[in-house]
């Protein structure tokens, strides 16, 4: 497990809230910076499960008690039978910050995204996917970029096998999709 000084903490902070704050998207950047100190400090503990249906994502409800990011989206799984290696993808659509239930990946896998600019008014915005070990180890790479008329889609291919989760943060909808 990996904890930040408080030091580190507010360089990164200094870092990221900079040129949200000229743009207007400071409030998306506090969920972020939240949502991912919240990963990064260690606080994601529950148990995780993973479904085989489609759900449309929501926003938990914090309780007073934790306020530690829980899994809000399961998969839709799919997989083709024209070969003998069959490749999988599970499939995670919404909005907002959202955490994955956790996948086994093997050594190469794929995130591969999408963003749809009529869920924010056809204007642009930003969307950002850690890839983390059920450990909170934030792994290296992921995707953060802004959605726009000219990139409204693409993917990262990631070299770290093991059971892994990610933490989705977007203004607009979204659709990820991991292969392996």
């Amino acid at each position: 497990m990996k904890y930040y000084s408080k030091q580190q903490l507010n360089n990164i902070a200094k870092f990221l809230i900079t040129p949200f704050a000229r743009s207007g998207r400071f409030l998306l950047l506090a969920a972020a910076l939240a949502g991912l100190t919240l990963v990064c400090a260690g606080c994601l503990g529950s148990p995780v499960t993973q479904g085989s249906k489609t759900n449309q994502a929501t926003i938990p409800t914090p309780s007073p008690k934790s306020l530690a990011l829980t899994p809000s989206i399961t998969p839709s799984r799919s997989s083709s039978t024209s070969s003998s290696k069959l490749p999988i993808s599970e499939t995670f659509t919404g909005n907002g910050v959202k955490k994955t239930t956790s996948f086994t990946a093997p050594k190469s896998w794929k995130i591969v995204w999408s963003c749809d600019l009529s869920s924010h008014n056809n204007t642009s915005y930003d969307i950002i996917i850690h890839a983390n070990t059920i450990n909170n180890t934030l792994l290296a790479n992921g995707v953060e970029t802004t959605c726009n008329k000219n990139n409204t889609h693409g993917f990262i291919t990631m070299n770290q096998p093991g059971k892994i989760y990610l933490v989705i943060i977007s203004e607009g909808n979204w659709t990820v999709q991991v292969q392996y």
